[in-house]
């Protein structure tokens, strides 16, 4: 008996100690909980912002090719010498495209077609994510010229127009 003389006020101490103690407060599991919804939502907001950017880089990517093509032609570095940014915008560089050799503008077909291409397979592939559905899927206007086989002065328009910074 004397043995357990020393336990019961310890064992007593704990029951009062565990009755005695406050719960833990509501708000703060809450608190935690609206903290994670929140970062998670931030997280999700992050990964679709590096989405939007990778998909503008890729098509930067293809704006460059197009001005690297007409930057190799003569009368078309002599016209962007002479040409202000607004102009560009405006479209006034696509006044230009009747005036390029056959060659250039086949170039310029090709590198349209190769965009066209990428375009297509990221817009199957939105839609295989999404279940078939269109409503994600943003790409540049400039590809939806009547025709994809020629690089018309509409096209250019548009192209234009994306230098100044629009995606469409």
């Amino acid at each position: 008996m004397r043995e357990y003389g020393c336990r019961r006020p310890l064992l007593l101490l704990c029951v009062l100690v565990c009755i005695d103690a406050a719960p833990p407060h509501r708000e703060t599991a809450d608190e935690f909980q609206s903290a994670d919804k929140q970062g998670q939502r931030d997280r999700e907001r992050e990964e679709q912002q590096r989405k939007e950017i990778a998909k503008y880089v890729k098509y930067m990517g293809y704006l460059e090719t197009v001005l690297t093509i007409l930057q190799a032609t003569p009368q078309w570095k002599e016209v962007m010498q002479t040409m202000t940014q607004e102009e560009m915008r405006k479209g006034k560089i696509a006044d230009m495209v009747d005036k390029l050799d056959p060659h250039v503008v086949q170039q310029l077909v090709k590198a349209k077609l190769l965009e066209m291409q990428r375009l297509e397979h990221e817009i199957k592939e939105q839609m295989r994510v999404d279940g078939g559905s269109t409503h994600n899927i943003k790409v540049g206007c400039f590809t939806y010229s009547l025709n994809a086989k020629k690089s018309d002065r509409s096209g250019f328009v548009l192209l234009a127009d994306s230098f100044g910074g629009t995606y469409c």
